[in-house]
């Protein structure tokens, strides 16, 4: 080889390696300038492949890292689930790295202020005590992978529960597929392989909503109807236009609430089947109920027999009203009649086993919303436990969760101090996805297990929830017995008795507590499978190529799916064992008086409102009403012209449980009985960017819960709409920062 062979090869080398989804582990990336390993070049990016943990699709990511440093987020090509492309969630996460006001040290409550700690230990064996009294409480929210696990350990072995609090119907969905026949599932939106869609408010496509990445990446393909023989056609039927009903062919208004009756009325001009229970309903009732000609019904259900395959989805503006359940279950029987034996189910919730322990279905710890919150009301919980939720200000004043948390030892794991951990009595900062050792398994058609390793060197005094509990249980005498069990499991399994790679692996005469690595290590047969899965960001196919050039110049290595010798690891759903009772058919009932029915919805931006702090979320226009930094009131334009009501007049809205003052957005994309607000800001703690910004509807909500799931109904409730005869906006924020400067786009 000659001088410029090596000189170009070295050239293609570099290049390679650049662009890898991850080239080389970053495990001993903590390096010094002096004692640099091979592969580090100071200023050079490096691309590290890793899963995201924003939500529990579990997309690849490739990382941009310099010098130990998270630049940039892209999609990892090769994975399946994102197909190279990764939604506003995963770009906020690099802000939440390096967000100023994330909490740097363990705080304990102390002459009724929150006081900062200098090391964990106190914190740690407070949360060791609390464990050992039992009878606790988890608030958290969707639970899966390694760390779910253990949390469910820690719930089972003290006798204590878990609330899962989640803006999504998960619950309602996962209750409906026990109904129809199977297991508590959630449905498949398999959207490239068909070429009819009803859609009942699902608004797949927002950055809110649960693997939208994937949804976004099959709508396309649904849009150009490359997998068919014509382009896809989509019909929307919802109380409010969403993201994904403005990009329907046709959206229709119809009744909140009234959703079931026409699903219903469809599966009985198909010939459908459905559970006795669900009733059946005439094309001449429907019409009355959802306020639709009932010749609109006849040719809707003409077009679906046309259709070569048809589906039925549905979501949040379905399921938030009384009869929500009834209404799902309705939907969810048509699209079986629709699809066939051509549905699928997924479930992002898979709980994975802990090394040398038995996997148990957690149907004994859970604990529904009203469970939950009237247990709390009683005082029957010695100890509450947050897990990244914020439910004193997310749920409606009324519940009276914030002063019931008041009153118990509260221990509050998150990055920020929000609403929560303010009056929480112990607040354990929680590390960001990018710092962590964490694993993720999701049970599709296209099944995913993902890894994600720190990235960054420790940018705060914070911990990964797993390794908290993990801490915890070294402490805690009902705890430690599982954590010395599982300790000699590790030590035993083969990834940690040999193979590449084992340098400072406990060896089996070492009686130390496994670490949150050493749990993952555990899963795979050697060193070698171990560093490979890492590489790939965990254990996958590969995707088809997506057309992109870093489809063919990543050198990620080659998958060890399907044919390689370590599959995915099985797990038990969190949801295992849940039951449900067919719901009857039920018309929406609202509490209240006033003229108009309450929608809040979760923003197709803010979502629910979790990391409204981090400032590029609520800097981003809202995709319907291109509005900045402000919470407003959307009302028909048609019924704002009768009342006198123009753009961005205040107006008070009221109803049975407060009163909020909003500008008013007159469009005509919402039904003429609704008022709808979206959810995610109006937060009292958080920093200067969240706090005053905009309002919270969940102060107008009346408590009702859905009849056989025991959720809350979040539009269940009536409110007045009263002149305030002024214009403009309501926060100090918007005052203070923007002036006279309109938050709106004209």
């Amino acid at each position: 080889m000659n001088r410029r062979e090596f000189l170009s090869l070295c050239t293609a080398i570099g290049a390679a390696v650049a662009l890898a989804g991850c080239g080389h582990p970053p495990e001993p990336y903590f390096v010094s300038q002096a004692q640099a390993p091979e592969f580090y070049l100071p200023g050079i990016a490096q691309y590290y492949a890793t899963t995201c943990g924003e939500c529990a699709a579990a997309c690849g990511l490739a990382v941009r890292v310099i010098g130990a440093r998270p630049k940039k987020v892209e999609g990892n090509e090769r994975h399946p689930v994102s197909h190279g492309a990764h939604c506003l969630r995963a770009e906020v996460a690099l802000q939440v790295l390096y967000h100023p006001q994330r909490l740097p040290h363990p705080m304990q409550r102390q002459g009724g202020r929150l006081v900062a700690l200098s090391s964990w230990d106190a914190a740690i064996a407070a949360l060791a005590r609390s464990f050992d009294r039992g009878r606790g409480l988890w608030i958290t929210g969707p639970l899966g992978g390694t760390a779910g696990t253990l949390l469910v350990e820690a719930a089972r072995r003290t006798g204590s529960k878990i609330w899962v609090l989640d803006l999504a119907p998960s619950v309602a969905w996962r209750m409906t597929s026990v109904v129809l026949g199977g297991a508590p599932r959630l449905p498949y939106l398999d959207l490239a392989s068909v070429d009819y869609v009803l859609d009942f408010g699902s608004d797949f496509l927002a950055a809110s909503a649960l693997d939208n990445v994937r949804h976004g990446f099959e709508y396309a393909k649904f849009r150009r109807g490359s997998e068919r023989s014509r382009r896809g056609v989509m019909v929307s039927f919802a109380p409010r236009m969403t993201m994904t009903a403005a990009s329907a062919d046709i959206w229709v208004p119809i009744r909140p609430g009234s959703e079931g009756f026409l699903a219903l009325a469809l599966l009985g001009l198909l010939d459908g089947t459905a559970p006795a229970s669900l009733g059946t309903v005439p094309p001449g009732q429907a019409a009355a109920e959802t306020g639709l000609a009932e010749t609109v019904i006849h040719r809707l259900a003409a077009r679906l027999r046309r259709a070569n395959r048809a589906t039925a989805l549905a979501g949040y503006d379905a399921s938030a009203w009384s009869n929500g359940f009834w209404t799902l279950a309705a939907i969810g029987a048509l699209d079986r009649t629709l699809r066939g034996s051509s549905r699928a189910d997924w479930d992002p919730d898979t709980l994975l086993p802990l090394p040398g322990q038995p996997m148990l279905a957690p149907s004994d710890v859970r604990i529904d919303t009203r469970g939950a919150v009237e247990a709390l009301a009683a005082g029957h919980f010695s100890s509450v436990w947050v897990n990244g939720v914020n439910p004193t200000w997310l749920l409606p004043p009324k519940t009276g969760v914030a002063a019931a948390i008041g009153r118990v030892e509260t221990f509050a794991l998150t990055p920020f101090l929000d609403e929560t951990a303010a009056l929480a009595a112990w607040v354990l900062p929680t590390s960001s996805m990018f710092e962590r050792w964490e694993d993720a398994s999701v049970d599709a058609p296209t099944p995913v297990y993902g890894l994600r390793q720190p990235l960054a060197s420790p940018v705060a005094d914070a911990r990964g929830p797993a390794d908290i509990l993990l801490d915890a249980f070294a402490s805690s005498r009902r705890l430690r017995g599982l954590l010395r069990d599982v300790g000699v499991a590790v030590r035993r399994a083969p990834s940690h008795r040999g193979g590449a790679d084992t340098s400072g692996d406990a060896g089996d005469g070492d009686d130390s507590p496994p670490t949150v690595k050493d749990l993952l290590r555990s899963r795979f047969h050697n060193g070698s499978e171990w560093a490979r899965a890492l590489e790939r960001g965990g254990l996958f196919a590969d995707a088809a190529p997506g057309g992109s050039r870093y489809a063919e110049e990543a050198t990620l290595p080659p998958p060890l799916l399907p044919a390689g010798s370590n599959p995915l690891p099985a797990g038990k759903s969190f949801w295992e064992g849940l039951s449900a009772s067919p719901p009857t058919p039920a018309t929406a009932q609202f509490v209240g008086t006033g003229d108009f029915r309450l929608l809040p919805y979760p923003s197709p931006i803010w979502n629910d409102g979790s990391r409204s702090n981090c400032p590029w979320i609520p800097e981003t226009p809202d995709p319907m009403a291109r509005a900045v930094w402000t919470t407003w009131a959307e009302i028909n334009a048609t019924v704002c012209k009768k009342l006198g009501i123009e753009r961005l007049d205040l107006v008070k809205l009221t109803s049975p449980a407060g009163s909020i003052v909003l500008p008013v957005l007159p469009v005509p994309t919402v039904h003429e009985d609704v008022v709808a607000i979206p959810i995610g800001l109006g937060h009292t703690t958080g920093g200067p960017d969240v706090e005053g910004v905009g309002s919270n509807p969940s102060v107008l909500v009346e408590p009702v819960y859905q009849e056989g799931t025991g959720e809350l109904a979040w539009g269940a409730t009536r409110v007045s709409v009263e002149k305030t005869g002024k214009k403009g906006w309501v926060t100090t924020f918007d005052q203070r920062v923007y002036g006279k400067r309109a938050m709106f786009a004209d």
